[in-house]
């Protein structure tokens, strides 16, 4: 009798429509020659996330299962290390050139009309900075 009624419920139940605003990959046999064995590493995904970003998805969603530890790629003694230490160096830059503009127009040595040339010598400085960090 069960079998019945769920028969029933599917025959009368509409069909379910797809939507153009989801898409769905399939790793297939010419991704696994391009990209290689699957599962696939972590920051191959994570670059994939980007590329679908970049490309409007809204969200991404992968229905995968990790079982084992990623390999390190990244030297832990520079994320421990060196990378905090030019971490300190850029902001301390970047708040050095902030302190000396403020104390300036505090002291009105900078006049009101020459404060947006500052501020795009500083935001340039701050990307200067950034870019050193990214190399």
């Amino acid at each position: 009798m069960d079998k019945q009624i769920n028969d029933l419920f599917q025959r009368t139940t509409p069909s379910l429509k797809e939507s153009d605003s989801v898409l769905l990959i399939n790793v297939d046999d010419l991704a696994i020659e391009r990209v290689g064995n699957f599962p696939w590493t972590r920051d191959i995904l994570a670059d994939s996330i980007i590329y679908m970003k970049e490309m409007g998805a809204d969200f991404v969603l992968f229905d995968l299962n990790y079982l084992d530890r990623s390999p390190v790629v990244v030297n832990p003694n520079y994320v421990k290390v060196e990378l905090p230490g030019y971490l300190d160096i850029g902001f301390n830059q970047i708040d050095d050139t902030i302190a000396q503009v403020l104390d300036a127009v505090s002291d009105q040595n900078i006049t009101p009309e020459e404060v947006p040339s500052y501020k795009e010598e500083i935001l340039s400085f701050n990307k200067s900075i950034k870019n050193s960090l990214e190399a």
